[in-house]
Order: C-alpha cells, then sequence, then structure tokens
C-alpha cells in the first residue's frame, strides 16, 4: 500500500502542474475531464484537469481541478489517497467500511478512468480520504 496527498484546485491545476513538474524535475500523467468517462466529461470545461499525478523520487502526488459546484478553499483542498495494488482488492474494501464506520459522508466504491476501483469519504474526524485499487 502507499498512501498520497490529493491536491485540488479551482481551474488552475495546470498551472500548479507545471510547477511541480518544473521544481521536481518530472512530468506528469495528466487525464482532463474532456477525456473523462462520459457521464463526467461535460461537467467542467476541457481545460480542467480530471486527475494528474507527479512522481517525486518514490513517492506520487495526485492533483484534479474540482467541479465549479465544489469550489474549494484553503482547508478543504486536500484529500489523503489510499493506494492499494490491484491483488489485494479485499484490502481496498476493508479500508473503506473501517474508515465509513461513524461517518455521514460517504460514496460508494466505484471505477474510474484511472483506477480500477475507488471509494471517498470524510471519515467522522473530518478527514478527506480517496481509497482505491488499480
Amino acid at each position: 500500500m502507499q498512501v498520497s496527498p490529493y491536491l485540488f484546485f479551482n481551474g488552475n491545476c495546470a498551472e500548479a502542474v507545471a510547477l511541480y513538474e518544473r521544481a521536481f524535475k518530472t512530468k506528469a500523467k495528466v487525464i482532463r475531464y474532456k477525456d473523462a468517462p462520459a457521464r463526467i466529461s461535460s461537467l467542467a470545461p476541457e481545460r480542467f484537469i480530471y486527475h494528474a499525478q507527479i512522481r517525486i523520487h518514490d513517492d506520487t502526488i495526485m492533483l484534479q481541478d474540482v467541479l465549479p459546484k465544489y469550489a474549494t478553499s484553503v482547508g478543504n483542498n486536500v484529500m489523503i489517497t489510499l493506494r492499494v495494488d490491484e491483488y489485494d482488492r479485499n484490502t481496498a474494501l476493508e479500508v473503506f467500511r473501517i474508515l465509513s464506520e461513524g461517518s455521514d459522508s460517504v460514496g460508494e466504491m466505484g471505477g474510474s478512468a484511472w483506477a480500477k476501483c475507488i471509494g471517498i469519504l470524510k471519515d467522522r474526524f473530518g478527514v478527506s480520504w480517496n481509497i482505491c485499487y488499480y
């Protein structure tokens, strides 16, 4: 398993990606909303980034432009992502179930354009989690 920060932006994610690529001398993997699954591709401007990953040595940070109706502010623009190997699907489901206990902000585990399955929740302490497996 790996844990990664997930950073959220209000339409300026591409600028952040360019800065981080320069700073860490790396190249990001980027999926724009226009290239995302049909059910969400039309929800954001074409220039918005649906998902980006930047490798920094052995670690990864993930970035995204949020949909305009979910504008972020300092303090709610970071999520912790737990990335579980595809062969450990049961671990991802178990962690999601446990972190969901006592939470009133839980999504469903489901597929995405960049992982076989993801589940997003805010635990009972207000910490945002993205549990995914590849």
